[in-house]
């Protein structure tokens, strides 16, 4: 009778620490996984900040494209450059003392 007794407490402390030993596990795993999520979530505020300085940057590009393709650019260049002027058109210097 005392082996059963004996026995059946070293089954009971078996089991006892069978079940704090999957507690642990399973409250690394939990810490685990959270720490996980903040970084992930960490990482998508990031890319969610490149995305938005992305579509500003895109928004400046189609500016600049829409006033290279315009007639003002044109003249712009050619008179910058070039240094064309329309026939009508008089340069006043100034005289240097």
């Amino acid at each position: 009778m005392r082996k059963n007794v004996n026995y059946n407490k070293r089954a009971m402390y078996f089991i006892i620490l069978v079940v704090i030993l999957f507690f642990g596990i399973f409250i690394a795993q939990i810490t685990n996984s959270f720490y996980k999520n903040q970084d992930l979530e960490r990482q998508v505020k990031s890319l969610e900040k490149q995305i938005e300085a992305e579509q500003a940057r895109q928004l400046d590009l189609l500016e600049e494209q829409n006033y290279v393709n315009s007639k003002q650019f044109i003249e712009d260049t050619a008179r910058e450059k070039l240094n064309l002027l329309y026939e009508d058109e008089i340069i006043f210097e100034e005289e240097l003392e």
